[in-house]
């Protein structure tokens, strides 16, 4: 079970911003704004998008700071194709 939970994809401006902030939602950030089409890796910053966290429990800064990476084999590396 995860700690939190994680919405993109949200404009930059209007009513959902407030609404999610209202709702404790914690703002991560923006993101590049750069398109699924964007073939020559240039941010025009047209599709903006603000990102969002929700706590899902209480201790979701000690859970996450005590979080241990996931181990990869070097087994699985050399395997891959």
């Amino acid at each position: 079970m995860g700690s939190a939970k994680c919405s993109g994809d949200l404009p930059t401006s209007g009513t959902w911003n407030t609404a999610a902030r209202a709702a404790n939602w914690i703002p991560l950030g923006q993101t590049q704004g750069r398109g699924r089409m964007d073939r020559y890796h240039q941010a025009d910053g047209s599709a903006r998008k603000l990102l969002f966290i929700y706590p899902l429990c209480r201790d979701v800064q000690q859970r996450l700071r005590e979080a241990q990476p996931p181990c990869f084999s070097s087994e699985a590396e050399a395997d891959w194709a």
